[in-house]
């Protein structure tokens, strides 16, 4: 075995066992024995300035996985009925195939108008660009009353639940079984998918930014949804905001 294979067998297994439930994880730690004798034959070290995922204990002092979860996740949304704007944002990743290669998406979207507040594109999975588009739907919209996502290594970074805390955002990310409760975002990757990203085949990262730029003001201005009763998610939102302004 090589020490490109060996490494890639070790980060596999450790990967994995980051990502997998506390139960599984367990399982796949049990082949600590073999991943130390790999470690120990190439002197592979896995180098982060991050806290570690796996107890060093069981993986070595020298070895870290992923970053702990700086937040411990809790879903707010189970049996919540969402009936106004800014009452619940929701965010995803998803990624973008083009012509060579592909970049990932990231959406933050009112759940109750299906309005696209702020979105970013990036050629890396960081945490970086989620929160830049963050920062900027906190700034143009204010604050919603509860933001949800799921529990990927972006929304559950310090950068990411720092600005929420600050703004005083209850916190709710997806929990085991419940896949409906981002299902709107869902469908927004599904929209601007067949509607734009297959039809154009994007050459580069910037040629991806201009037409995503085009395609969300159409999304929001004009583009009508059935269960909006035909409206535009912008005629729902601001709608709603100013009703809202007006009877207090």
């Amino acid at each position: 075995m090589t020490k490109t294979t060996t490494l890639a067998v070790v980060t596999a297994l450790l990967t994995a066992a980051a990502y997998a439930p506390s139960s599984y994880a367990q399982d796949l730690a049990s082949d600590q024995a073999y991943c130390r004798q790999l470690i120990d034959e190439y002197t592979i070290r896995f180098v982060t300035k991050e806290p570690y995922f796996l107890n060093e204990s069981v993986l070595g002092e020298n070895i870290s996985v992923m970053p702990r979860h700086y937040y411990d996740p809790e879903n707010l949304l189970e049996n919540v009925a969402i009936e106004r704007p800014n009452q619940v944002w929701a965010a995803d990743l998803t990624y973008l195939p083009m012509a060579h290669g592909f970049l990932y998406l990231m959406a933050i979207l009112d759940v109750a108008s299906r309005k696209v507040l702020a979105w970013r594109v990036s050629n890396t999975m960081n945490a970086e660009f989620c929160v830049a588009a963050l920062k900027e739907a906190l700034r143009k919209f204010g604050a919603p009353e509860i933001f949800n996502t799921d529990q990927g290594s972006q929304f559950t970074c310090e950068d990411w639940i720092t600005p929420l805390k600050a703004s005083g955002i209850a916190i709710s990310m997806d929990g085991k079984g419940r896949w409906i409760d981002n299902v709107f975002i869902e469908r927004l990757w599904r929209s601007v998918k067949y509607e734009d990203v297959y039809l154009h085949a994007y050459t580069s990262g910037s040629e991806a930014r201009r037409s995503l730029t085009r395609y969300f003001s159409f999304y929001n201005a004009r583009r009508v949804h059935e269960a909006l009763s035909y409206a535009t998610p912008d005629e729902i939102y601001l709608g709603e905001l100013a009703t809202t302004a007006k009877a207090a």
